[in-house]
């Protein structure tokens, strides 16, 4: 899809106004690029009462959208500058994108971003700025860029351990995956109640989905037992080609990640996790674990081959149940075949991770 420019009245658009109030100069960009631009819309079935069940929603998930613009040549040099706009600067993610930018990564001795600041409006929205992380896409089909993404993470697992922020960023462990299972579970017996969703195929692939995420909560006690004898530390939660590019440089190749909003402090389960390569664009890196554990094993010995193996197939379950929790958000009457044709992917993979799995191992 070409990137919509806009090249008339740029010094009067929100984002240069923005950039100005930070200091980023008075030179007006060349252009606009809008690299994404979200309506806040909610699911269909939030106001939608279905059968057998009172008139409010029993799922109301964080309707955090953000939109992004690149400001061409309104950087140091003429380089560009990043502008991502959070539309409720006082929410958890944007609060933690903001920590991560600016009291983490810095400290990290990783590849990272230049954060240039924030600056909150008039209204409820927040501005962040950032270096542009060019345009070329992390792609999982390529070795080299897979074990760049397993060393890059295991350098951040084990650099921001001795960090004190994990008290200020949210919850990534078992318990915060838990309750998405469970509100994924009560969206799709919700969505079942929708005119659009009673074809009987339809039908018949939701309440699968309903059954596997009653299955998968029945092994919770002892995947909690597992993720207590993991080190805790940083997680992204979102490690997905369109959040990592790639750039090289004299001395190599350097990984660039963006997109902070999900991040938390718990296990890196999420972020390990493995897929079929042609589906893990859109869901995972599907990095390389022996890249990985070369990096992590001197810091923690404890950890074999074995265990990643088993978090990460942990992460997928995790990575899947946010997927569920992001479909269910997008559901409307409108994008029922769009809705229908992902669920039914999901569906198929947890219902082979349920069956492949050994659960014993957690």
């Amino acid at each position: 899809m070409p990137i919509e420019v806009i090249r008339v009245n740029l010094a009067d658009h929100p984002a240069v106004r923005a950039w100005r109030r930070l200091g980023g100069g008075q030179t007006e960009p060349d252009s606009i690029e809008i690299l994404k631009e979200v309506r806040d819309k909610r699911c269909d079935v939030d106001s939608f009462q279905s059968e057998g069940t009172r008139g409010y929603s029993v799922l109301e998930l964080p309707h955090s959208r953000s939109a992004v613009y690149r400001l061409v040549g309104a950087g140091p040099g003429g380089s560009a500058v990043i502008a991502k706009r959070c539309y409720h600067k006082h929410s958890e993610s944007a609060a933690t994108e903001h920590i991560i930018y600016e009291r983490v990564l810095p400290r990290l001795p990783i590849s990272a971003l230049h954060y240039y600041g924030l600056v909150d409006d008039d209204s409820d929205c927040r501005w962040l700025f950032l270096e542009d992380a060019g345009d070329e896409s992390y792609a999982s089909e390529i070795g080299e860029h897979r074990a760049l993404a397993g060393r890059w993470l295991g350098a951040m697992n084990t650099s921001a351990q001795p960090l004190a922020v994990g008290e200020d960023l949210p919850d990534r462990g078992a318990a915060f995956y838990l309750e998405g299972l469970r509100r994924a579970r009560a969206m799709i017996i919700k969505i079942l109640g929708h005119p659009a969703a009673r074809a009987d195929d339809r039908r018949r692939i939701l309440e699968e989905l309903v059954g596997h995420c009653d299955r998968l909560g029945t092994l919770w006690p002892s995947i909690e037992r597992f993720c207590e004898r993991l080190p805790r530390t940083l997680v992204h939660g979102d490690l997905v080609s369109k959040n990592v590019r790639i750039r090289a440089e004299q001395t190599g190749q350097s990984l660039l990640v963006m997109d902070w909003e999900t991040a938390g402090w718990g296990i890196p389960a999420a972020d390990l996790a493995q897929f079929p390569l042609e589906r893990s664009q859109y869901i995972s890196l599907s990095l390389d674990l022996e890249a990985y554990w070369t990096v992590v094993q001197p810091w923690w010995p404890s950890v074999g081959l074995p265990d990643l193996r088993r978090l990460a197939e942990l992460g997928k379950a995790f990575r899947l149940i946010v997927a569920l929790a992001w479909t269910n958000e997008g559901f409307h009457a409108h994008t029922v075949e769009w809705y229908m044709t992902d669920m039914s992917w999901y569906e198929r993979a947890l219902r082979d991770w349920l069956r492949t799995t050994d659960c014993q191992a957690f």
